[in-house]
């Protein structure tokens, strides 16, 4: 039974150089801001939870699209999902750092944490519905890395010219002018979280994280549903074997 929640060596790798890479960025801006600083400064600190959260979910939709499915039935996800909720649990340390080092209390990392596993089960949702396509898998990968691109860069992109557009003066993150539409992207309602954790303003209070939940929820749950309707067909084989 433990057995089929082992994880593959090459996910195992993906999980090594995800920490790795957080570790690396959150040493570096110790030594480069907080290390440098007269005195303490718990703004600075703020910030690299704000910026360590931020780069977690990017790092962590990158490498998701490489995450390898193998061949598991579409109605059996627990082993899938794990990616997603490995990933969000090998962050916790470092961001438990952070708190200790610059006294942070009383922030929320449930919340955080559950934009980043969401978001991660819609990579792999995804990634899984591609299987139902003949498609080598480094076409699945350019596909998601594109999905992500989109949704996470493109929509602040259009997020930016649209503001400049209906010449929008904003002043926080979840500013009650920002069309419901744009909290889409997890980069944006996830920033908007972290600054609101911190100490700044909203205009929305959580409807941003309501309004991310219940959309990409419900993609994840499509997703599986078509897979599984797929799989049901084929009689039950894998993927790989239809």
């Amino acid at each position: 039974m433990l057995e089929r929640f082992e994880l593959k060596r090459w996910n195992r790798g993906l999980i090594s150089t995800y920490v790795t890479i957080l570790s690396i960025l959150l040493v570096s801006y110790f030594f480069m801001t907080a290390f440098r600083s007269s005195g303490y400064d718990p703004e600075l600190y703020k910030k690299a939870y704000l910026y360590l959260t931020v780069f977690s979910l990017i790092l962590a939709s990158s490498l998701l699209a490489m995450w390898d499915l193998g061949e598991e039935e579409p109605g059996k996800k627990l082993q899938a999902f794990s990616g997603p909720v490995c990933f969000a649990i090998s962050s916790v340390p470092l961001v438990l750092m952070t708190f200790s080092i610059g006294q942070l209390h009383g922030i929320n990392l449930l919340l955080p944490l559950w934009i980043q596993i969401l978001w991660g089960m819609v990579i792999i949702s995804i990634k899984s519905l591609l299987g139902t396509f003949r498609l080598p898998d480094k076409w699945k990968n350019y596909l998601l890395l594109l999905l992500a691109d989109f949704v996470l860069g493109i929509s602040l992109i259009y997020l930016f010219l649209y503001t400049q557009y209906a010449e929008l003066v904003l002043t926080t993150v979840y500013d009650k002018d920002i069309p419901p539409i744009f909290f889409l992207n997890p980069l944006l309602t996830l920033t908007g979280l972290t600054y609101v954790q911190t100490g700044g303003t909203t205009q929305m209070n959580m409807d941003p994280v309501i309004i991310f939940s219940m959309f990409w929820g419900s993609i994840v749950l499509l997703c599986n549903l078509f897979s599984y309707q797929y799989w049901k067909r084929a009689g039950g084989r894998s993927y790989e074997k239809i």
